[in-house]
């Protein structure tokens, strides 16, 4: 093997050895992300990576489309009590494909009803292992005494829609996701308020 190399180490080190090297290390860079992605055992395989490849591996882009994010489905998952007090709940549930535990670390709710806007948060970090689903994700926020007497009023021809913006942390990237705009919503809503004539 060492005089192969002697004898060829013209070749080895030239520009057609590295060019081979490098198409190798490509192919072989290519088939590990493809596996690390797609099988079930990739949490394993994935552990066994530095950081540094990781980061190569899995870009933000890539981490966020395998984070889904959608209203829980089972149960009211919105609900909003327009009495003395008026708030608004979500319960909303987050798919995590990746081979990772990530952590989401704040979330911001937009939920129109009508002309009106509310504005949820979600400040408590809350963690969700690799492969699995958290069904058990509340957004919660107070409401204005006018966006109440608002929602009140509503009807069943009134538009109802969400947008869902999260921020995670991976165990070597922070990446975000955006749902977009939501519709077809179902809005449990109790203690409406009586018109004021």
């Amino acid at each position: 093997m060492i005089d192969w190399i002697s004898n060829n180490k013209e070749w080895l080190f030239g520009g057609v050895g590295v060019a081979v090297v490098a198409f190798v290390s490509t192919a072989l860079w290519r088939n590990v992300s493809v596996v690390c992605v797609a099988s079930k055992l990739s949490r394993s395989c994935a552990s066994y990576l530095p950081n540094f490849l990781l980061r190569r591996l899995f870009k933000p882009l890539s981490l966020e489309t395998l984070v889904n994010i959608d209203l829980r489905p089972r149960g009211d998952s919105i609900n909003m009590n327009l009495g003395e007090l008026p708030a608004a709940k979500i319960w909303l549930q987050i798919i995590n494909h990746s081979p990772f535990d990530i952590e989401l670390a704040n979330m911001t709710v937009e939920l129109w009803c009508g002309a009106a806007t509310v504005d949820l948060s979600r400040v408590e970090s809350i963690s969700i292992k690799a492969h699995s689903t958290n069904n058990d994700v509340l957004v919660k926020g107070a409401l204005t005494g006018e966006q109440a007497e608002y929602c009140s009023r509503l009807t069943e021809g009134d538009y109802l829609g969400i947008r869902i913006n999260a921020s995670f942390k991976s165990p070597f990237a922070s990446f975000s996701k955006d749902t977009g705009q939501m519709e077809c919503l179902h809005v449990r809503t109790l203690n409406k308020r009586e018109a004021i004539v």
